[in-house]
């Protein structure tokens, strides 16, 4: 078994971070009504909570960050169990899905 290349696996947080930032900034507006995507972002802890916007977005892209790089690592740890491709990132998708999931 070979080792995780932890610099590709970093980048590749990175880059789940920054594609689910600007797909969900694109998408949101379009799929939900105005006010709908502040409200589902803070349901479970209110805005005036938080302090500032600030730090809720910058809270929000460090845990985006972790759960891309969870999703990488989840596929790195079964790509030589599986082979790489479609399947092995499915896999993996469900398995961050059954752990990271409420």
């Amino acid at each position: 078994m070979g080792k995780i290349n932890w610099g590709r696996m970093f980048l590749g947080g990175l880059l789940a971070c920054v594609v689910v930032n600007l797909l969900g900034s694109a998408l949101g507006p379009v799929l939900l009504r105005e006010g709908e995507l502040l409200r589902a972002l803070t349901v479970a802890r209110p805005l005036s909570l938080w302090g500032s916007k600030t730090f809720f977005l910058l809270t929000n892209l460090i845990v985006t960050f972790l759960r891309g790089s969870l999703i990488v690592w989840w596929y790195a740890a079964l790509r030589p169990r599986f082979g790489p491709g479609p399947k092995t990132a499915a896999l993996a998708g469900l398995a961050f899905w059954l752990t990271a999931s409420p």
